[in-house]
């Protein structure tokens, strides 16, 4: 087989169309298609950021409309709240209060600041409010109980119980059996 000229003309074009095609992709459309690859993906995260960012600040709008009516209750509770805090006096209105309903209170014992038991509410702070948490144990029957909560919830201070346990002292042979009240709660006061 001889080779001609224009055998060998169209070896070097097939040859030289294959190197430019091979320079191209890889010297303009891979570096080309992975700079839109990266771009599309921060295009991506960009939008997601953009979604967060208007719900924000639709969040921020909404509050915004809310202050006044949340600082209206704000200015409510801290003057529903009793200025001054006296735990003698807290234990010795809730004593009082156990012996009106009827109810031997065995024991009321406040926690160390910071112990404040967690009442599944939003946890926060608010300005110029202070709170001692306690525990409290009383026996009685169970209508006794309840007017003795019942009282403790419309004493001069802000009172949130929770936690509350009964367990019953007597086997329940008679119709109103003894029960032991166990409970945690926080008081709360304007500083």
């Amino acid at each position: 087989m001889k080779i001609t000229r224009s055998t060998i003309t169209t070896v070097l074009a097939g040859a030289l169309a294959v190197i430019i095609g091979v320079g191209w992709y890889f010297g303009l459309y891979a570096p080309l298609a992975a700079h839109i690859a990266t771009t599309q993906t921060q295009v991506g995260v960009d939008q997601s950021q953009l979604a967060n960012d208007r719900v924000q600040l639709s969040q921020l709008i909404d509050d915004k409309h809310q202050a006044p009516l949340l600082r209206a209750q704000l200015r409510a509770l801290t003057s529903a709240l009793p200025t001054t805090f006296s735990l003698a006096s807290f234990i010795s209105q809730a004593d009082a209060t156990a012996s009106k309903a009827g109810v031997p209170l065995l024991q009321i014992t406040p926690l160390q600041p910071g112990a404040a038991p967690s009442t599944g509410a939003s946890s926060a702070i608010v300005p110029g409010v202070s709170s001692v948490a306690f525990t409290a144990e009383a026996t009685g029957t169970f209508v006794a109980l309840m007017h003795f909560l019942h009282g403790l919830d419309h004493l001069g201070e802000l009172v949130n119980i929770s936690t509350i346990q009964l367990s019953s002292l007597s086997g329940g042979a008679s119709n109103n059996p003894k029960i032991n009240l166990s409970f945690t709660g926080v008081v709360y006061y304007h500083r």
